[in-house]
């Protein structure tokens, strides 16, 4: 969970920025159609009056290719303007000379006849009907493509928003949220571990520092010599094989053997039963343990719960384990 969200977080921006982009594709694509649907549309006006008209070259002169020009005196709103009207209205030079000059002879000089206006482009002027012109649907199908991956897009994000606002109240992910590192997350759960050992001291289901050494002092055994024994001495906690690094062992009564810093991390940190048989260790206990274990667990309990006097102590305590 907290792997996943990290990742989320650092994809958080770079997937903004993804829809940011898609949106504004569909907005554009969307324009596009509109201007599209508007520019294949024309205009009818009347009353138009034929200036002169000629059979223009190609400007490259490399191939033989006219095209037919009319000028015009087009009306206006406040009057007259004159313009020029192409045949196709592409601008396409696609015919001979011969056949343009026959074309223009259906609309003498002085005339005046209907041409058509680009709705968009007013300098796009028709002689003739426009027929052919660039659909609007041309743009529609990519519009309605970038439409819908931009909404899906827009969708996981505003889902995925809401899961991480609504997730960051749960108790159990706060601790989670806050370690942003390794080293972080194993503070938090070293202070866990701490919060739920002195929480169990004051419900009195802890051993206590001396019942802990009675017990580990009481049973501890030599290393084996033989070697094959050395393979069959396993320890219950870290399931690690005897080793030259352990030279303390313990092996309680009922029967299972245990390295002695092991055995006594795990009853410092609230195990109170044997790790394979759940036997209680308190009744493994000497009774002189027993006996003084009030009074010797209040005189040290203050001292235990200090930070300095668990570095120090831990630290001696490991090397004394681990001495020869």
């Amino acid at each position: 969970m907290l792997v996943a969200r990290q990742c989320w977080r650092l994809a958080v921006v770079p997937f903004v920025i993804v829809v940011m982009v898609l949106c504004a594709l569909c907005v554009l694509s969307w324009i596009r159609v509109a201007e599209q649907k508007s520019y294949a549309s024309f205009n009818e006006i009347q009353g138009c009056e034929i200036i002169s008209s000629s059979a223009s070259r190609k400007p490259d002169g490399t191939v033989n290719e006219f095209r037919s020009e009319f000028h015009l005196r087009f009306p206006t709103n406040s009057g007259t303007a004159n313009k020029i009207a192409l045949r196709y209205v592409s601008g396409v030079y696609n015919v001979t000379e011969a056949e343009a000059l026959v074309f223009n002879e259906q609309f003498p000089d002085g005339s005046t006849t209907a041409c058509y206006q680009n709705a968009l482009d007013a300098s796009l002027v028709s002689i003739v009907p426009v027929t052919d012109w660039e659909t609007p649907t041309d743009y529609v199908p990519t519009a309605i493509v970038i439409t819908f991956f931009c909404g899906l897009a827009t969708l996981v994000l505003i889902a995925s928003l809401l899961l991480m606002i609504f997730s960051k109240g749960s108790p159990d992910t706060n601790a989670e949220d806050n370690a942003t590192n390794p080293s972080d997350i194993e503070s938090a759960d070293r202070e866990r571990e701490r919060a739920e050992v002195t929480s169990r001291k004051t419900r009195g289901d802890v051993l206590a520092r001396d019942e802990i050494y009675a017990i580990v002092d009481t049973f501890q055994v030599q290393p084996p010599n033989d070697p094959d024994a050395c393979v069959e001495w396993t320890c219950s906690v870290c399931l690690e094989d005897y080793s030259s690094e352990h030279k303390r062992l313990v092996k309680l009564p009922c029967d299972h053997q245990y390295h002695r810093i092991c055995l006594r991390k795990w009853l410092k940190r609230g195990g109170q039963t044997c790790c394979l048989c759940n036997v209680p260790l308190r009744t493994f206990l000497p009774n002189e343990a027993t006996a003084n274990d009030g009074s010797r667990q209040r005189s040290h309990e203050q001292q235990q719960n200090t930070p300095q006097y668990r570095s120090e102590t831990g630290a001696r305590e490991e090397n004394a384990d681990d001495a020869v």
